[in-house]
């Protein structure tokens, strides 16, 4: 996270608040030597941003029942 001087802040105000609003992470500022942050008021939770997608391939029921840890001679092999 990089601090921002005021110029930059006002040319891409809107767009640093929506970042802000969008990933939660603070946006640092810093004016005169001084620094300051843009912050929720609220915390969000990590995983709202979370892009579902299909990795499981073949029947999910399978993996919740298959227990690998279970050594079997003949398929092990």
């Amino acid at each position: 996270m990089d601090s921002l001087n005021l110029t930059s802040l006002r040319e891409n105000l809107f767009k640093i608040i929506d970042k802000v609003i969008i990933s939660g992470v603070p946006q640092k500022l810093e004016r005169k030597g001084k620094k300051l942050k843009i912050v929720l008021d609220e915390k969000i939770d990590k995983f709202d941003n979370l892009v579902p997608h299909k990795s499981i391939i073949g029947e999910p029921e399978k993996l919740i029942k298959a227990k690998p840890y279970l050594w079997q001679e003949p398929r092990n092999v």
